[in-house]
């Protein structure tokens, strides 16, 4: 139980970090435009 909690955290957090990273990405873009 505990293993897929920990598992699901794990990737809710790369997906986050995927997200700002294409957040970050897209702003920069629209920026430099």
């Amino acid at each position: 139980m505990f293993g897929i909690i920990y598992v699901k955290e794990r990737k809710l957090t790369s997906l986050t970090i995927s997200h700002i990273l294409t957040d970050i990405v897209g702003f920069g873009a629209a920026f430099l435009r």
